[in-house]
């Protein structure tokens, strides 16, 4: 925090501090030294410690839609979560990690294939569990960052499938056991955010 990302604001008598938009997800203390004169000339000084406290802001990919391609016909290999997601994780927040993706909605239909997950880096696999094909804030999925996710297409199905929408987790989403279901109205916070695949 310096004394750029702020601005004084006058209001009659009064005076306050805000911190500009292009201080946004600045945090820290600031001392500043306040002088106020009168029309006569004489003055008085102090000084004021202008503190802003951190928030945890939600993490997000910074493509509308990750793209997960497939052979018609054939069983593809997988990847991990975190190779899928690699540098399109972003977070304002310093030093923040991606700890995984919460799946909340399942939109494939079985005519055109089926979404997978493996939590022993693609060794055994299992189907996305069927009450995903609605919006499921409060059950859904949580894989972290080294499972994996594949897409099988259905016999002689080609082209576009319908989406998967997920929420990306960040290193301050607690501990969470993979493969569990988890209510993300609990969590709805700086730790993810929506985003397709």
């Amino acid at each position: 925090l310096t004394a750029s990302d702020i601005e004084l604001t006058q209001n009659g008598d009064d005076w306050s501090i805000n911190l500009k938009s292009s201080g946004a997800h600045r945090s820290g203390t600031l001392l500043l030294n306040v002088t106020a004169m009168d029309a006569v000339g004489l003055s008085t000084s102090q000084q004021v410690t202008v503190i802003v406290k951190p928030v945890n802001d939600r993490p997000y990919v910074d493509v509308a839609t990750l793209e997960f391609s497939a052979t018609e016909d054939a069983t593809p290999t997988g990847q991990s979560i975190s190779s899928l997601i690699g540098t399109h994780f972003k977070d304002a927040d310093a030093n923040s990690s991606l700890q995984g993706m919460a799946i909340q909605w399942n939109n494939v239909a079985s005519s055109q294939g089926v979404w997978q997950y493996s939590l022993d880096a693609g060794s055994t696999w299992s189907n996305m569990p069927s009450d995903l094909a609605s919006n499921s804030l409060n059950t859904a999925l949580y894989l972290s960052a080294s499972n994996w996710l594949r897409f099988v297409p259905a016999s002689n199905f080609s082209g576009a499938s319908s989406s998967m929408l997920y929420r990306v987790v960040d290193d301050s989403f607690p501990a969470t056991t993979p493969g569990s279901r988890i209510n993300l109205l609990n969590w709805n916070n700086g730790n993810s955010a929506s985003d397709p695949i």
